[in-house]
């Protein structure tokens, strides 16, 4: 029998038009995993799940190809698919049998045909799905754009999403350099966080604050993006960044007057936003 209960394996996978990125996000997954030293590339053809001597050739994937990452006692399969039509088959047969789907969606292209296919597949196998926007460093490509024609093309119920690193940052910090409760307990002066750890909700009190700043900065700067003041709603969203690393390295000083000021300074960036979101709730009705 295998070491893992079956609770403790997933299996995902990865679909997309050709040359959206698939093969690639395999890639990085592996190698911020810890599993690959160094990160291959297609024009390379030194990719673990390209590996055939055809798919190094022509630079695209050509087989369904497994690959296999450990973290934390659990076990993640991933299917990295082909993405052309030629090879849909194999697609297919990978999003029957694989607990979810990511689908990649190019942020210079956008939904592409194989795009529409892969979300046909997972609307078939009642899939729980997500999308993955790739190459957004390249020249041209555009966040906003693409998570629109997935709305408009492919789901409504699509909403983009971002890990807020700054509160990330923040806690782990915090809870790194506290080195205990009974020190967060004495020295911290966020109530919020003194009242999460003495409750034991830590964890569900970082989950509500990454999701409000994530849905803050989401619709503020969606609302301001045509606006005037749009440049003041990317101030306040920095701020509110820096507030929160700082409030972080604060455990550097413990001093009363620096987390005085630092929490302050964080209270007014959400004040300032919160003031900003509601103006133009009132302004657009």
């Amino acid at each position: 029998m295998g070491k893992h209960k079956p609770e403790d394996i997933r299996s995902i996978a990865i679909t997309a038009h050709g040359g959206a990125g698939k093969t690639s996000l395999t890639e990085a997954m592996l190698f911020n995993n810890g599993d690959t030293t160094r990160l291959g590339s297609i024009e390379g053809g030194n990719t673990v799940s390209d590996f055939t001597s055809e798919e190094q050739k022509r630079q695209i994937s050509i087989n369904n190809s497994l690959v296999t990452m450990e973290r934390n006692d659990k076990v993640l399969y991933v299917l990295d698919t082909p993405g052309y039509a030629d090879f849909i088959g194999d697609m297919r047969s990978s999003m029957r049998v694989a607990d979810s789907t990511a689908i990649v969606v190019s942020g210079l292209h956008g939904v592409e045909v194989q795009t529409g296919k892969a979300w046909e597949f997972a609307e078939e196998f009642k899939s729980p799905l997500m999308f993955y926007v790739s190459k957004l460093g390249r020249e041209n490509s555009d966040f906003d754009r693409t998570v629109g024609q997935i709305q408009e093309e492919l789901s409504d119920k699509a909403i983009p999403l971002f890990l807020c690193f700054s509160v990330i940052i923040d806690y782990s910090l915090t809870f790194y350099f506290a080195g205990s409760i009974e020190n967060i307990l004495a020295h911290e002066f966020s109530p919020t966080l003194v009242f999460a750890v003495k409750h034991n909700m830590v964890l569900p009190y970082l989950s509500l604050t990454v999701l409000f700043y994530y849905v803050m900065g989401y619709i503020i700067l969606k609302l301001l993006k045509d606006e005037d003041i749009y440049p003041i709603g990317v101030l306040i969203i920095l701020l509110m960044s820096v507030t929160h690393v700082l409030g972080g390295l604060s455990w550097l000083v413990l001093k009363e007057t620096y987390s005085n000021m630092i929490f302050m300074l964080s209270m007014t960036s959400v004040i300032v936003a919160l003031s900003v979101f509601g103006y133009e709730v009132l302004k657009k009705n």
